[in-house]
This record gives C-alpha cells, sequence and structure tokens, in this order.
C-alpha cells in the first residue's frame, strides 16, 4: 500500500512541475513513449497533454525521431574498430479477430529483433583475426590446398581424458545446484551457508555489458534466405566496409535453428568470391539457454521418457523425483 502511494504522489509531483517548467517533463515523455507504443489516439494523447500527464504528439514524433537518430549514430561507431558481437531472434504476432470466421481467422506476422554486443574483457582485434584461416582450412572451400586438412572429431579417449581433467569440478558444480535447489524449497535457514556459485563456473571479473538494439527487420529467421538478409542488413547498420570480412569473424548468438540454417547457407555461399558473399566471417555462436534446452531435451528423451527407465531403482528417474518433492 506504501509503494502505491509514492507511485501517487511522483505522478502528481511531476505533473505539479511540469506545470511551472516545460523541462521538467521526463515523467511526461515516458508516458508519450508508452502511449505511442499503444497506439493510443491522438486525440487521447492530446488530452492528456493539456492535462500535464503527457508531451504533446508533435513531440513525441520528434524525440522518437531524435533518439532514433542518437542509436544510429552509437551503431556507426561500433564499426571502427568493430568489436562487437550479433545477436538476433524471432518475435511473433498472433492478431486476433473480434469475430473470427472461415474466411478471416485473425493475422500471425513474425518479425525479428536484434542487439549488438561490444565485446568486454580486454577483447582486440586480434582475438578475431581468424577470418582467413578458417576459410583456408575448411571442407566447404572449393580452392582448398592439398596440404589443408578440415579438423577432425577427436576421438573417443581424448574426450574421456579431457572429461577426467575437470570431473571433479563438474561435480563440485554439480552439488552445489542440488544444494541450493533444496535450501530455496525447503531449508531457507542454511542459505547463508551454501555461498555463492563456485569460482569455476563464474567469471573473476564480471564486467558491465551494453547492448545496442538494432531496428527491427520484417524477416523470418525460420527461412535460410532470411537469415542471410538478416546478417547484411545488420552489417550495414553498422556500416561494416567490406574490406574487414577479409581478415575478421563476426559472432552471432541466436537459437539452435539459426545454426542449422547458417550452416546451410554457407554451404550454398562457398563458390562466392568475396569473403562477404560466402559468409566466412560468420561464427554462429547458438545462445546458452538454447544449449540448455537440446541438454534437457536429451536428458528427458534418453533418461526419463522412456517407461522401463523410470522403473530402475537408483535411477536418474528417482533422482529427479527427490529433487520435485
Amino acid at each position: 500500500m506504501t509503494h502505491w502511494y509514492v507511485q501517487k504522489g511522483v505522478a502528481i509531483l511531476s505533473i505539479l512541475a511540469n506545470s511551472s517548467s516545460q523541462k521538467c517533463n521526463a515523467f511526461q515523455s515516458i508516458q508519450g513513449f508508452f502511449l505511442d507504443s499503444t497506439n493510443a489516439p491522438r486525440r487521447v494523447i492530446e488530452v492528456l497533454s493539456h492535462g500535464g500527464w503527457s508531451i504533446s504528439p508533435e513531440s513525441i514524433y520528434y524525440t522518437i525521431h531524435s533518439v532514433t537518430d542518437s542509436l544510429k549514430e552509437s551503431l556507426r561507431k561500433l564499426s571502427d574498430p568493430g568489436l562487437y558481437a550479433m545477436a538476433y531472434d524471432n518475435l511473433d504476432f498472433d492478431f486476433k479477430t473480434k469475430e473470427p470466421s472461415d474466411q478471416n481467422q485473425g493475422m500471425f506476422s513474425s518479425i525479428t529483433t536484434a542487439t549488438f554486443i561490444p565485446l568486454t574483457y580486454s577483447a582486440t582485434l586480434n582475438d578475431l583475426r581468424y577470418s582467413k584461416e578458417l576459410w583456408e582450412k575448411s571442407s566447404l572451400n572449393p580452392k582448398n590446398p592439398n596440404d589443408s586438412k578440415p579438423p577432425t572429431t577427436p576421438d573417443r579417449q581424448y574426450v574421456f581424458d579431457r572429461i577426467q581433467e575437470r570431473q571433479d569440478n563438474v561435480l563440485w558444480g554439480m552439488e552445489w545446484f542440488v544444494q541450493k535447489i533444496l535450501v530455496d524449497n525447503h531449508l531457507e535457514t542454511y542459505k547463508e551457508e551454501l555461498g555463492t556459485m563456485p569460482s569455476s563456473f563464474t567469471l573473476d571479473r564480471p564486467e558491465r555489458m551494453i547492448q545496442y538494439p538494432a531496428c527491427v527487420m520484417h524477416l523470418k529467421t525460420s527461412m535460410n534466405d532470411d537469415n542471410i538478409a538478416i546478417v547484411k542488413n545488420l552489417e550495414q547498420q553498422v556500416g561494416t566496409s567490406p574490406e574487414w570480412y577479409d581478415s575478421f569473424v563476426r559472432l552471432c548468438h541466436g537459437d539452435l535453428g539459426m545454426q542449422e540454417r547458417h550452416d546451410a547457407t554457407m554451404e550454398s555461399h562457398a563458390i562466392e568470391a568475396t569473403p562477404q558473399e560466402r559468409l566466412q566471417f560468420l561464427v554462429a555462436v547458438p545462445g546458452g539457454f538454447h544449449i540448455r534446452m537440446a541438454c534437457v531435451d536429451a536428458i528427458w528423451r534418453v533418461y526419463i521418457q522412456p517407461k522401463a527407465l523410470r522403473e530402475l531403482k537408483g535411477g536418474i528417474f528417482d533422482q529427479f523425483k527427490i529433487l520435485c518433492r
């Protein structure tokens, strides 16, 4: 209840301050942005503007253009030196109709939103100078030299050795996560003794990351051609020079579908003449959330979904039941 009174008080004081000086319009600008984003009628905005609740429709228009121009200028500065990664995903809208019929069930629209992520932790251009080397050793390169072999899959013993080296840290992390679930749900009195996540799973020097939102694109991430257009559109928004693609790579984050479609498009574009056209600079990096989704789905399909494994005493299914109690 106290929080509600504070909100009311802030709104009243903001209106009084705006009536004394038009420069005190932070509250009104936010309300104007909100009204415009919800497609509020112009007459409604004009009434609220006269009441001191919002800025005028003309001010909203100029403010949006000013913010957009400022963002575009910030994006252009990213191209020099080019230390940033890209991330994009689809955003779907399902517009329901008031009275659906056989001919009009509504409308479904899909757009793509994206963001630019400047690379931190003392990253330099030398960390990205691998475009030429990756292409020379790529199995997609039709002019691959005879002495250049594509990377082979590590043998089983190598994988086992690497897992054995990290086994203690992995078990340590798994124990911590299990303890956290138990403490959060059943043993809150031990929260202080739980401590923070093991340092092996966190960064020693956390840095605040700043993202720059890109302009929305009316393209579908589910189509191969549109994925190519998305990458080119994002590079054009920043203004990357064609010479940049000869030497450096670009990290691109997305879901697992993005990885599959870029693999397909890079294979079909391998015959192109320039590094930019054959997308040799693009290094697809699936998002951590989507990788976790794939891992959980694999655990479900292998250990939990089969009915016979549910009846196995001490099996994975029994352990999940303990966590869900």
